[in-house]
């Protein structure tokens, strides 16, 4: 009988620690997530665009509401090495969705529709950059008017 109730508390504490456990598996996502980001800017930094998109992709798995690693995939798409905007584009735009108040987001889906001389959807997101607090490059504008023939 004491051997029992011995087994019994044991057994208690371990599945309490199970718990314990997997209710923090969220954090142990994140910090998995996080080392995958670090790892793609690295490569991204290196110019190995397909490597970083690679960790991001990994970053993704493990925290697919990571916002950031979406946005830094989308650059590594959107980078004149891989130069897939289509790519990029669905990356912003879920960053977008999980932060929608994040103004860089905006400003780099911008950029890969002016690559893709879609010029109404660059304003669109220009102005809703603008509107969140972000300082389009006077250069970028410029061009963007050059381009598309209108002031705004």
């Amino acid at each position: 009988m004491k051997k029992e109730l011995i087994l019994i508390v044991i057994m208690s504490v371990i599945l309490s620690m199970d718990l314990v456990y997997a209710e923090d598996t969220s954090n142990f996502d994140r910090e998995t997530a996080k080392i995958y980001l670090e790892k793609g800017i690295i490569a991204r930094m290196g110019g190995d665009n397909q490597a970083a998109i690679a960790f991001f992709t990994k970053a993704i798995e493990a925290d697919s509401a990571y916002a950031e690693a979406y946005e830094s995939r989308g650059m590594s798409y959107g980078s004149g090495q891989i130069n897939d905007y289509d790519k990029a584009i669905m990356d912003y735009s879920k960053a977008i969705e999980l932060e929608p108040n994040n103004d860089e987001f905006y400003f780099g889906r911008a950029l890969c529709y002016y690559y893709k001389k879609d010029y109404s959807k660059t304003w669109d997101d220009i102005h809703k950059a603008e509107q969140l607090g972000f300082n389009a490059p006077p250069g970028f504008l410029e061009e963007l008017k050059r381009a598309s023939g209108r002031d705004k």
